[in-house]
């Protein structure tokens, strides 16, 4: 069977391998030349662990977490599904097979390091330093090029799924069942038909929808976006996880200062020198979407860069030790942790909404699937708990291998070959449009909504796209304007499900008017 999988993050990354050992033949698309340009490879926390011999002791207390983080919206189903499966999937996959090195205690019992996050109620997250992405992408990487055999398509762009009868020549194909075959992909600016019988949607985040995030700028929605062309479920798109801290230094590009630096110890102080956390219940260490909406507050009564994390538990002795990669880029923009206070500001980080699917991670198409941050299984609900988003990536992709897809056997004759546009697209149009979609859904469609701004979002965004999608028919393609018009329609899902909800739930929250 031939299984082709969008992504390749530690989701695809990982269906790819599990997939491959189950007799499929499987093709990666990466629509990067550099396969590392994914969330995956930029996470730095870590991934919530509990052992074999200890997971029925953590259960019942990791459920509640999980839970209580979501305001209480997560699929109960989803959330045990999860922590029955967790385990075994961290240590015989990543820790046995994979051989991804999280820190272990330097004594003879060698036992895994654990840190705590944001809404964790104890320690049981593994790490590798302050990189555990890159780390786990890079072992990953590893195990595929030296132990498999799957072909990897780099610098390849998914246009959209093929779907019948849609895309077929001829006209009484409309009698038929809808159905999904394979997908248009551009390399070069050439599109070609890719046929499968399996798919996996695994193409991660939508960051570059937001003006301040602090995800890679590839991650712009394609998977959602092209499988709602095709007419896959989308649901809680309102609920965008806003990360507490990030380097609020222009020029830092939103560096993510991961969540665990407050779990061994840092704190928020504002500019009047005020631990303003402290009167929330779990203070710095509240769910992200409490910790991110109380610094928003700081911001309107201080200003901008009013909030800082103040690093006086720490010394220049260990924190290099734990967090290097952030203490480089302290050092880089010649900040003292002994001495300074360290500006922060929110940034979009996570979309705990995406395409739906059932345990198995099937969509409401049958041969095709979700997982990683494109998809929506109901873990999240309205908030994702801190250091969940590798792990049910992981997770879902055993789930998805398993998953059993009976071949679709068609004419490939049928399906109608690409035809694009002649005219040369003005590129600098283009980046002004991505730039307006930004700036719109950052002033408007940020961590506190108003109605009346979320209406007029949503008739700017609908004019951008109906411009946008006239460009699209009748100009040669190119990345950009495919990112673009990826984007625009990611943005009016948001924006559209924003108004919808009037209900504030986690990441969701809405002003009375």
């Amino acid at each position: 069977m031939k299984t082709t999988i969008i992504g390749s993050g530690i989701a695809g990354l990982s269906t790819a391998i599990l997939c491959e050992e189950r007799g499929d033949e499987v093709t990666i698309i990466s629509k990067s030349a550099d396969i590392f340009e994914c969330n995956t490879a930029w996470a730095q926390g870590g991934i919530v662990y509990q052992s074999l011999q200890d997971k029925l002791k953590d259960q019942e207390t990791l459920k509640k977490d999980i839970l209580k983080a979501s305001d209480y919206s997560a699929k109960e189903e989803t959330v045990n599904y999860l922590i029955n499966n967790s385990s075994k999937v961290v240590q015989k996959f990543l820790m046995e097979k994979i051989k991804v090195p999280f820190e272990k205690e330097k004594d003879e019992k060698q036992n895994y390091l654990l840190t705590k996050e944001g809404g964790h109620s104890k320690r049981r997250i593994v790490f590798s330093g302050d990189q555990t992405g890159k780390v786990i992408m890079e072992s990953l990487v590893q195990y595929i090029k030296t132990k498999t055999k799957i072909k990897i398509l780099i610098d390849h762009f998914v246009v959209d799924l093929i779907t019948i009868p849609h895309h077929c020549k001829n006209s009484t194909s409309i009698y038929n069942d809808i159905s999904c075959v394979g997908m248009y992909v551009m390399h070069k600016q050439k599109v070609k038909k890719i046929f499968t019988d399996k798919i996996v949607i695994a193409t991660g985040g939508i960051g570059e929808v937001y003006k301040y995030h602090t995800n890679p700028s590839s991650a712009t929605g394609d998977g959602i976006a092209f499988g709602y062309r095709a007419g896959l479920r989308v649901i809680n798109m309102e609920y965008t996880q806003f990360h507490p801290t990030t380097l609020g230094i222009r020029s830092a590009n939103n560096f993510l200062i991961s969540e665990a630096v407050r779990g061994e110890g840092a704190e928020l102080i504002n500019e009047k020198k005020k631990y303003f956390m402290r009167n929330i219940k779990a203070s710095s260490l509240a769910s992200r979407d409490i910790v991110a909406r109380e610094i928003f507050k700081q911001q309107i009564l201080y200003g901008e860069h009013s909030v800082y994390l103040c690093l006086k538990k720490m010394t220049k002795e260990n924190f290099p030790k734990r967090f290097p990669n952030i203490y480089r880029q302290f050092l880089k923009y010649k900040l003292d942790i002994e001495k300074d206070l360290i500006s922060i500001v929110p940034a979009f980080h996570f979309s705990c909404g995406g395409i739906l699917t059932d345990l198995e991670g099937r969509t409401n198409f049958d041969n095709v699937f979700a997982v990683g941050e494109s998809s929506c299984t109901g873990l999240h609900g309205a908030n994702r708990l801190a250091s969940t988003s590798l792990l049910e990536g992981v997770v879902f992709a055993h789930a998805v291998a398993k998953a059993k897809v009976v071949p679709k056997n068609i004419d490939t004759k049928i399906i109608s070959n690409w035809n694009s546009g002649k005219e040369k697209v003005d590129l600098s149009q283009l980046k002004q449009s991505r730039e307006i979609i930004k700036n719109i859904m950052w002033n408007s469609v940020g961590i506190i909504r108003k109605k009346k701004n979320l209406i007029q979002a949503l008739f700017d965004l609908k004019n951008i796209q109906n411009k946008l999608e006239k460009k699209y028919h009748n100009s040669q393609l190119s990345v950009l304007l495919l990112e673009v018009r990826n984007l625009v329609q990611v943005a009016i899902l948001i924006t559209d499900s924003c108004l919808k909800n009037k209900v504030s739930k986690g990441c969701h929250f809405i002003l009375d008017e």
